[in-house]
């Protein structure tokens, strides 16, 4: 069986060139908006949830509102829910992993990830015949 090697931006750019490595990096950000975007669709809006909760909130759209994508490096991208309540507390990590909470992010991923993956391997690809 063969053993797949992971492989980088970095590597593609010592393989096929600055052109491959430029649409291996705008394919990852437009993938960032697309992980974003399903986020958002499966974060949890509705008052029902969050009756009961430690974290009642005014907004109840305010964790789905809150994901957006942050450029840390020019080949890192991070898709980040920042929501906090009214008193300051970033309460997202808790949805998404708390026993009583409604992942969002993580469904999200395993949902969008063949689809981000195929798209920048197209790029490349695409890239590297022009």
């Amino acid at each position: 069986m063969a053993q797949r090697r992971k492989v980088n931006l970095k590597k593609i750019l010592e393989l096929y060139g600055e052109k491959a490595a430029e649409a291996g990096r705008q394919a990852i950000k437009e993938n960032g908006e697309t992980l974003a975007l399903a986020a958002r669709e499966l974060a949890p809006v509705e008052k029902g949830f969050y009756n009961g909760r430690q974290f009642r909130l005014k907004h109840p759209g305010r964790l789905r509102d809150s994901i957006h994508v942050e450029q840390k490096t020019k080949d890192k991208i991070l898709v980040v829910a920042d929501a906090a309540d009214d008193k300051g507390r970033c309460y997202a990590r808790i949805i998404e992993y708390a026993p009583f909470g409604k992942p969002f992010m993580m469904p999200a991923y395993e949902a969008k990830k063949i689809e981000m993956i195929n798209h920048v391997k197209d790029a490349i690809r695409a890239a590297i015949r022009k």
